[in-house]
């Protein structure tokens, strides 16, 4: 943790697999850390989160414990050899309406408390979040995201 700059670790999040067929079975999650560019990256300190599951197609989450979660829109075909998540990017297709929220040509992790329960005070452009209005927009994405399995399928 002796590192500074943009390689310096500054959170962490959960990544997920869900199964291909059935989004809402969590097949792997693993915890992974972000480094202060945005990059996630393994616990390890590997440049990309590698999962114990056979190569096939996974749809990816990605979890933090102060924004709602995001997931791919579509299965994605995970190998031995890493591939890029960019949950940044609108070419980057994700779950649910309005998954995220685009602050300029950014797309980042809705801030605030997923379950609408209680007013979340935040440090991002807008102040408050109540249940009756939308989460406020994290200060920054937490991506991008470079996956591959460990096992051949």
């Amino acid at each position: 943790m002796a590192v500074t700059g943009n390689d310096a670790i500054e959170d962490w999040v959960v990544v997920e697999l869900r199964n291909a067929t059935t989004p809402s079975q969590v097949l792997y999650s693993k915890a992974a850390l972000i480094q202060r560019d945005g990059d996630v990256i393994d616990t390890d300190g590997d440049a990309y989160v590698s999962t114990p599951l056979a190569a096939g197609n996974y749809y990816v989450a990605l979890r933090h414990r102060n924004h709602l979660g995001v997931m791919t829109s579509t299965s994605r075909a995970l190998a031995m050899t890493p591939i890029t998540v960019d949950f940044r990017s609108a070419a980057t297709g994700c779950y649910g309406t309005t998954p995220r929220a685009q602050v300029g040509s950014v797309y980042c992790l809705w801030g605030g408390d997923g379950m609408v329960t209680a007013p979340s005070v935040t440090s991002g452009p807008t102040t408050t979040a109540t249940p009756s209005s939308p989460p406020s927009v994290a200060p920054r994405p937490t991506t991008p995201l470079a996956l591959c399995t460990t096992a051949a399928m």
